[in-house]
């Protein structure tokens, strides 16, 4: 009899650990930068404002008896969406550049920062011919903000199209 309840506490006591150890309800968070790289993995919540705060993006995984994969939290950083307004090309007085010039406006909830605009210069049988760039100016727009651009590229007669392209990070 000594055996059996000495048994049944052994096995009580085994259910009971795997159930404390195994059945975690814990949430995890994984912190990545705006590239996509993991910063950390952390179980303390409290950390997670102060990630937050500084841009990083959370991935919450919350562990439980069902299979979940994991979602993103929510994204903390405003994303800002650069358009173009207006834009033109001119050729210089001494006939030596085209000047691709115009304006922006960023449509988007969040600044854009370092805001370039890359100029990509196509012969008549589409293959690139130069690259170019410039910086808007400003080249640090809030939303709803407009920003003017001039990218100086030197006249060649193979050259058929010209594609500006904008190019902006969402965090400094």
């Amino acid at each position: 009899m000594k055996n059996i309840k000495l048994f049944l506490f052994v096995i009580f006591l085994i259910s009971f650990l795997c159930v404390i150890f195994f059945q975690s309800y814990a949430t995890l968070y994984i912190v990545k930068d705006q590239d996509g790289n993991n910063v950390c993995i952390t179980n303390q919540e409290s950390d997670i404002s102060k990630y937050k705060a500084l841009g990083y993006i959370i991935i919450s995984i919350k562990s439980s008896s069902s299979k979940q994969s994991p979602e993103p939290v929510e994204n903390i950083i405003p994303k800002a969406d650069v358009v173009f307004i207006a834009s033109n090309n001119r050729l210089s007085d001494s006939g030596n550049y085209i000047y691709i010039e115009g304006i922006i406006k960023n449509k988007g909830k969040g600044t854009a920062y370092h805001v370039n605009i890359k100029v990509e210069s196509f012969d008549k049988y589409g293959k690139l011919v130069a690259l170019n760039d410039g910086y808007a100016d400003p080249y640090t727009i809030s939303p709803g903000q407009e920003s003017t651009f001039q990218i100086m590229v030197t006249y060649d007669s193979k050259i058929s199209t010209h594609k500006p392209v904008i190019v902006w990070y969402n965090s400094p």
